[in-house]
């Protein structure tokens, strides 16, 4: 039997009888919603879960509970990937510092507090200062979506990240390097690690996304036809660490980039390098999957890797934090717009899902469309 009283509000007070099916307790479950029609309803709902046993009591559940419960019902719905992200954000970010609260006493005050914190003093690495609007943002929509989560099982009776205002999302300008500074990071570059040099250099000649250059395997690199094929990227992924994926971030299931000559002397030269290792190590060289950017031993890096040898060589070349590696990627699209390069031929160069195709590759731009773009763009890069 349902209690259901009108309150001096216009709101509508409801209280149910639940059994807590593990000690067999009984105990009242409360929520205050608009209509006497909504009060019922929410009622017969509450009393069907608890017959059929799938009430959760959310007395005792936590913050940490409902986000761990959320994210594992939510994984069925989502990309691997993002949920790696997902789960990241959850144990580092928000566990630690809502994870002990009830459920039913997460308020407004705590949120803000919360994000407040992160906007000032939230990084996780060594260096100081808060995160970013976008990083807050996602933070948000995760503790969102888990709040709404617990509402629709009947845990709270109302979201109450709702009342808090998002996050602003800063629209950051894209740094790209200037051609003059793409002389000094080369150089520097070259001094510092001739390996990771021409890492760099076939980024700004090709605009690929690290991961892909990261997976990139000779058996995609055709230096005759000068093109290579892009269809794997390297990712990490909790548990399992890094791995190869044969999907790039656009789902594509392919995606050609014509190179330059630039391009192919300096893969001749990346080549001849290796096989003078492999010669050197024979069997203890594992090329089972023939990276171009290989360990030493063969076999691929971790994803962070490139990150950090990039940084390291920012850092010895004194250029601005602002630069990540992702500027490579940035410099390239820059120098293609300099150059006149159509808009649909660029998007298609750098992956876009708008001018993918899965099926048939000369449905949107030809080799020779692409190289075109390409040749001019490398007249600007001294490699």
């Amino acid at each position: 039997m349902a209690y259901i009283k009108e309150k001096a509000n216009g709101r509508w007070k409801v209280a149910v009888y639940v059994k807590n099916h593990h000690t067999g307790k009984r105990k009242r479950k409360y929520n205050t919603v608009d209509s006497k029609k909504e009060a019922k309803k929410w009622a017969k709902k509450v009393k069907a879960k608890n017959e059929k046993g799938v009430y959760i009591d959310s007395e005792n559940k936590k913050m940490a509970d409902i986000l761990r419960k959320w994210l594992e019902e939510h994984k069925k719905n989502i990309h691997e990937n993002t949920y790696d992200g997902y789960k990241i954000k959850v144990e580092s970010h928000l566990i630690p510092h809502l994870g002990e609260i009830k459920i039913t006493n997460l308020n407004k005050d705590d949120i803000e507090y919360y994000f407040e914190y992160k906007r000032n003093d939230g990084r996780l690495d060594v260096k100081e200062g808060g995160l970013s609007g976008n990083s807050l943002k996602k933070l948000y929509i995760i503790l969102k979506m888990a709040m709404q989560y617990a509402k629709n099982h009947d845990l709270i009776a109302e979201n109450p990240v709702l009342k808090y205002h998002p996050p602003t999302v800063e629209h950051n300008e894209a740094y790209h390097f200037s051609e003059d500074e793409v002389e000094h990071l080369l150089n520097a570059a070259k001094e510092i690690s001739p390996w990771m040099y021409r890492f760099i250099a076939l980024d700004l000649l090709t605009g690929l996304r690290r991961s892909e250059i990261s997976a990139l395997t000779w058996e995609k690199v055709n230096l005759q036809q000068k093109y290579i094929v892009i269809d794997q990227t390297l990712s990490y992924v909790i548990g399992k660490g890094t791995i190869l994926k044969n999907k790039t971030k656009s789902e594509s299931s392919t995606r050609f980039i014509t190179i330059s000559d630039k391009a192919v002397n300096l893969l001749l030269k990346h080549k001849e390098e290796q096989d003078k290792i492999k010669e050197i190590l024979k069997e203890k060289y594992d090329d089972s999957v023939d990276y171009v950017f290989a360990k030493e031993y063969g076999g691929h890096f971790a994803v962070g890797y490139f990150n950090d040898k990039f940084n390291e060589i920012l850092d010895k070349a004194n250029f601005s934090q602002k630069y990540g590696i992702h500027t490579l990627r940035h410099t390239f699209a820059t120098l293609c717009i300099k150059k006149d390069v159509g808009k649909e031929t660029l998007m298609s160069l750098l992956g876009h899902s708008s001018y993918s195709t899965t099926v048939d590759f000369y449905a949107h731009f030809d080799l020779n469309t692409k190289r075109k773009a390409t040749d001019t763009l490398s007249d600007d890069i001294n490699i």
